[in-house]
This record gives C-alpha cells, sequence and structure tokens, in this order.
C-alpha cells in the first residue's frame, strides 16, 4: 500500500491515521521526518511526534493545515475533520453527533465496518428481538406478531430492519426449521466508539423503566430502590459486588433451560450529592 490508498475512513482516531500515514510515507521515503510531516501541517516536530503517540491533540485550526498535509480530498478532508472532533469529545452526546457525522461519510464498504454494531445500540429492541428468538417461532413471514409480542409494540418495520441487523452482524441466524435462532457470537464493538453506543443503550433502557412505572401492572415488574451514605471506598467495593452479582445471574441465566419471556434488568448506583472532590 502507498500512501495514496490510506483510506481515512477506515479509521476512528485520527491520531491513528496519521500514525499510519506517516509509516507508509517513511517506507516510501526513508528520507521523510517528522520534521517533513509537521513542516507541511504548520507543526513543530517534537509536538507532533507527541501527537502520534496519543500524548498530544491538534487544535482545532489545524485540522485544515493537516487535512492538507495528508493531500486528502474534500470528502476526506469532512471525514478527518469529524474524526478530530469525534476523538477530542468529552460527553457522550458529542460524541455521538461526530461519530454519525463520520458514518455519513463513509463508503458503503466502510460504512459496514462499525454501521451495523453502532446500530443495534441505538433501539432497545435488538437486543429484546434477539432474546426472543430463543423461544419465539419467527421465519420472516410475520413480523407484526412478534411485534405484538414486545412490550412495548413494535412496528412491523422496525422488526424487520432488526431482524437485517441481528443478520449482518452474525447475532441470528435460521435453524433447520427455518427459524431465526440467537447463535453463541456475542455482541462486541469496537473501542473508539463503544462507550458512545452503550450510553445511547442505556438511555434507551432507563427511558423503558421509567415508563414501565406506569404503563406495567405491579405484578409483573420489580422495582427497588436504596440510598445510602458511602465513603469513595465504599463506592469502589460497592461496584465490584455490582459487577460480582451480575456475573453470578449471568451463569444462573445460562444453567437454566429456555424461557418464555424476555426481561430487561436496570442496576443504577449514582451520587445524590457533590462528591467530585472527593474521587
Amino acid at each position: 500500500m502507498d500512501a495514496t490508498e490510506l483510506d481515512p475512513c477506515e479509521f476512528l482516531d485520527y491520531r491513528d491515521y496519521l500514525a499510519e500515514l506517516y509509516r507508509v510515507r517513511k517506507a516510501e521515503k526513508p528520507w521523510y521526518s517528522y520534521k517533513t510531516f509537521g513542516d507541511k501541517a504548520g507543526m513543530d516536530a517534537s509536538l507532533l511526534a507527541k501527537v502520534l503517540s496519543k500524548a498530544r491533540h491538534i487544535a482545532d485550526d489545524s485540522i485544515g493545515h493537516f487535512a492538507t498535509a495528508c493531500n486528502l480530498s474534500d470528502r476526506f478532508a469532512e471525514y478527518f475533520a469529524a474524526m478530530v472532533h469525534f476523538t477530542k469529545a468529552k460527553e457522550d452526546s458529542e460524541a455521538r453527533e461526530w461519530f454519525e457525522r463520520m458514518l455519513s461519510l463513509r463508503t458503503n464498504e466502510a460504512r459496514r465496518l462499525e454501521g451495523d454494531g453502532y446500530a443495534f445500540y441505538q433501539r432497545w429492541y435488538h437486543t429484546a428481538i434477539r432474546a426472543a428468538l430463543d423461544y419465539f417461532p419467527y421465519d420472516g413471514g410475520n413480523p407484526e406478531a412478534l411485534g405484538k409480542h414486545l412490550l412495548p409494540l413494535v412496528a412491523p418495520e422496525q422488526v424487520r430492519e432488526s431482524i437485517e441487523t441481528l443478520e449482518a452482524l452474525g447475532l441470528i441466524s435460521r435453524d433447520a426449521q427455518g427459524f431465526y435462532r440467537p447463535t453463541e457470537l456475542g455482541v462486541t464493538s469496537g473501542a473508539g466508539w463503544k462507550s458512545v453506543a452503550v450510553h445511547t443503550f442505556q438511555s434507551e433502557t432507563l427511558r423503558l423503566a421509567l415508563e414501565g412505572l406506569d404503563r406495567i401492572p405491579k405484578g409483573l415488574r420489580n422495582y427497588s430502590t436504596l440510598t445510602m451514605n458511602l465513603s469513595a471506598e465504599d463506592f469502589e467495593d460497592v461496584k465490584e459486588r455490582i459487577r460480582d452479582f451480575r456475573q453470578q445471574l449471568v451463569k444462573f441465566i445460562h444453567s437454566r433451560s429456555h424461557g418464555d419471556r424476555v426481561y430487561q434488568m436496570n442496576v443504577q448506583l449514582l451520587p445524590l450529592t457533590d462528591c467530585r472532590g472527593n474521587v
């Protein structure tokens, strides 16, 4: 591969792209150096080295200079700019906005690298449908029936879209009778966008939990709350106990036979007082 064949849309962190571009150019031209690259981008060689090692970020007003130094076309330059903002984003909502912009600028082939995985986390019903397929006989012919089986109801077109997403990710496949069933594959996500995707998914499930207080009869749900006084050390211990509980619950579920309904469990541990000075 030469430098002209390096597609920035295959990267999520702009520093990974710059480091790989530098490596390729150095392989093509042994005399190529940080100074050569830095001069074109308007950056000191020592600072550029820190950027490539992920010790520093480039400033927003340097984005255009780097796009020029990388010889990027207009679309690739726009993707590079979005990638910089995504990598530097401090809030999940901001990161999500830039990541979705990056996806929109990718080619169809490149978009599939993370697009389907990211889409999995965007709607609560993807996980619910996958879990329901463990016992619900669905061959693709009656999405309305599967949609009505879920709470709240899911529209037929959303069921079809969910099945396509799950199948593209290899999370479901047809069995010998032609019904869709969950595969043994787990859900994985790239490190660059995992927190953004999980944040969206958690927001979806928390919304369902809040709506369920009024929508679901008490006999079919279990809500509990606990307000406690903790030290910083106690907080870490409680988090560990929650992780242990989740692992024990997963082992229990895997040891049981197939169920006949799908539940969503959320466990929240959040501060109700200002504790920023104690962490």
